[in-house]
C-alpha cells in the first residue's frame, strides 16, 4: 500500500473521516463504496485489519493498547492524517470491548 498515489491517499483520507463512525455500518460502506470506489474501501477495510491486531485489548491497558495502536498505524500508513488514525484506533477499541 505504500506505492498509493496522492490521489489515493486523499481518497482514503476523506473517505475515514468524513463518512465512518466508529460503528461501521452497512450504509456507510456503502457510501463509500458508491463514493470512491471499490480499492478505497478494500483499503481501509486492509488498514483497519491489521491496527490493532498485535494488541491483546482484553489484557492490556486501554489507553496503553489505544496510543499502541495509534502509532502502529503511524508508522505503516503515514499518509493518514491524525484525524484518519485515531478514527481507526477508536474503531479498533470499540470492536475488542
Amino acid at each position: 500500500m505504500n506505492n498509493l498515489t496522492k490521489l489515493e491517499q486523499d481518497k482514503i483520507n476523506d473517505a475515514i473521516v468524513n463518512h465512518l463512525s466508529i460503528l461501521w455500518t452497512s450504509e456507510s460502506i456503502d457510501k463509500i463504496k458508491g463514493l470512491f470506489g471499490d480499492e478505497t474501501l478494500l483499503s481501509i477495510q486492509t488498514i483497519a485489519s491489521g491496527a490493532g491486531s498485535d494488541i491483546i485489548w482484553a489484557n492490556d491497558d486501554d489507553l496503553f493498547a489505544h496510543k499502541t495502536t495509534v502509532n502502529n498505524i503511524k508508522e505503516k500508513y503515514p499518509f493518514l492524517s491524525h484525524a484518519a488514525i485515531t478514527k481507526i484506533a477508536d474503531a479498533s477499541a470499540y470492536f475488542w470491548k
